[in-house]
């Protein structure tokens, strides 16, 4: 217990998530003498095993695992929603939050209604005010998808206790204008480790971020096969690329490629070893087609060209922030308009990668200062 108290709980989205991954390394990284605890699944523990200020909890060993299933089967038959929806990862960190020195939620799309399920979000928001009654840092968050006023205003509930939220899009802000957040870009514009990538201007590489399989419909698989069969016979090498496999990334990759002519082996799956190599591939690219926000954000801070494909309202939000004039595709209509790479690069907005850089450090606003007393 005591030694707990000088730890500080990092909660995020621990699922092989090359993007979520990154607020781990640049919080852990921007405070090297703080000590740092996530919970997660054994299977992505080695996404951060050469962080030495973070200790990783597994969420998924055998006893949890079973003590979830029987809980949720009793609950289930007896209709208790306290035990019919209960979640040991919840409990681990509502129980922990009263323990540690303090708490932070280090995320992106966090507050999403994902199900209509009342009953549920009864339950959740409960146990929920439990773990923000602790007091978190909330940093970084865009908020929704979200369908119904009651979620929100359960939402702004919980946030209204936190010591301090900042968000990384206009439009949050106003939804949640009556907790005043602070705004400043994606957390992911600090991230500093790109001194080993050598821009080498004969590799002619396109790189497409493909994106999760519930946006992949037929018209966005066949777009992508036509524009890699058009840069194939110009000589370019297509690095199809997937940031999270657990979001089913990789099959829409191998979609892609089984509509190629001639099948492509040339697929990199984020795998939490090999970032460096990812990074290495995005910034030798001519072009970057982000399928994935943090394609997008990486394209940008590397001086890439970069095609957003945007999957939902959080991208072409942060566009409209950062560079209103640039030239974006909407998933869903892709196949109406095709993809004019010519057109984007031709008419590709410069962005103040440096101002947004210092923005972005607001962010950290409240961490730096509890950290330095």
């Amino acid at each position: 217990m005591n030694k707990l108290s000088k730890y500080t709980l990092l909660r995020g989205y621990i699922n092989g998530n090359l993007g979520d991954d990154l607020f781990i390394r640049i919080i852990c990284s921007r405070y090297k003498t703080v000590n740092f605890l996530i919970i997660g699944p054994k299977r992505y523990k080695k996404s951060f095993c050469d962080i030495s200020n973070l200790e990783y909890i597994n969420n998924d060993n055998i006893l949890f695992k079973c003590v979830e299933r029987l809980t949720r089967f009793i609950g289930g038959r007896l209709n208790i929603k306290n035990l019919k929806y209960f979640s040991f990862n919840e409990y681990l960190y509502v129980m922990l939050s009263k323990i540690v020195n303090l708490n932070v939620i280090i995320s992106g799309s966090y507050y999403i209604e994902w199900t209509k399920n009342d009953e549920y979000w009864d339950y959740f928001f409960s146990k929920e005010l439990e773990y923000y009654k602790n007091h978190p840092v909330v940093i970084g968050i865009n908020f929704g998808p979200y369908s119904s006023e009651k979620f929100k205003m359960n939402c702004i509930n919980m946030l209204s206790n936190a010591r301090f939220v900042s968000v990384r899009d206009k439009k949050t802000v106003g939804i949640l204008k009556q907790i005043n957040p602070y705004y400043a870009p994606d957390i992911v514009f600090l991230f500093k480790e790109f001194n080993y990538i050598k821009q080498d201007s004969n590799v002619k590489i396109i790189s497409i971020v493909v994106s999760n399989k519930s946006v992949a419909r037929d018209n966005y698989i066949t777009a992508l096969q036509e524009l890699i069969e058009s840069y194939n016979l110009c000589g370019f090498m297509i690095r199809i690329i997937c940031f999270c496999d657990a979001e089913g990334d990789y099959e829409v990759a191998k979609r892609i490629s089984s509509a190629l002519k001639k099948e492509s082996d040339c697929i990199v799956v984020y795998d939490g070893w090999n970032l460096n190599r990812l990074l290495e591939i995005l910034g030798q690219s001519r072009v970057i087609i982000a399928g994935r926000f943090h394609a997008m954000i990486l394209g940008w801070l590397l001086k890439v060209p970069t095609v957003p494909i945007c999957y939902s309202e959080k991208m072409s939000d942060v566009i409209k922030d950062i560079a209103p004039s640039m030239i974006f595709y909407n998933a869903n209509e892709i196949d109406r308009y095709g993809i004019d790479v010519e057109d984007c690069i031709n008419n590709y907005e410069n962005i103040e990668i440096e101002k947004i850089k210092q923005e972005a450090e607001k962010h950290f606003k409240y961490l730096d200062k509890f950290y330095c007393n």
